[in-house]
Formats: structure tokens, C-alpha cells, sequence
């Protein structure tokens, strides 16, 4: 779970960012 909790939060990150 964790390995698939790192990436979402990631590119909700960039697209937060964006």
C-alpha cells in the first residue's frame, strides 16, 4: 500500500504545483 501511496501522492503533488 504504501508503494502505491507514494506515487499517487506524488503526481497529486505536481499537479497541485502545476
Amino acid at each position: 500500500m504504501l508503494t502505491l501511496t507514494i506515487p499517487i501522492q506524488t503526481l497529486h503533488t505536481k499537479k497541485q504545483v502545476i
